[in-house]
């Protein structure tokens, strides 16, 4: 049905890397449950903040509305990450 992906970036940092849905199972919560299933995993591993980098382009506009919803914020970019026009970056204590 889908596919997520959590990156360690320090102890209590994580990155979400990969959210991703099967078209066939599009619009049934499965991005939001992957999310519900790292922000768990991520507290297991005692991280207190994730945070993501996404497209800034018409296409990602559904995904950039869950983060959202989910309670994260625009952010600088972190990491590895530099300046980018066809990025956003977002994060969420958790």
């Amino acid at each position: 049905m889908g596919i997520a992906a959590l990156k360690t970036l320090t102890p209590d940092h994580g990155e979400i890397k990969s959210v991703r849905t099967d078209d066939a199972f599009l619009r049934r919560g499965v991005s939001r449950a992957l999310m519900a299933h790292i922000t768990h995993h991520a507290r297991s591993l005692g991280m207190t903040r994730l945070s993501l980098e996404t497209h800034s382009t018409p296409a990602y506009a559904a995904a950039r509305g869950l983060y959202e919803h989910l309670g994260y914020d625009y952010c600088d970019a972190f990491g590895a990450y530099g300046d980018d026009p066809l990025s956003v970056y977002m994060t969420k204590t958790i």
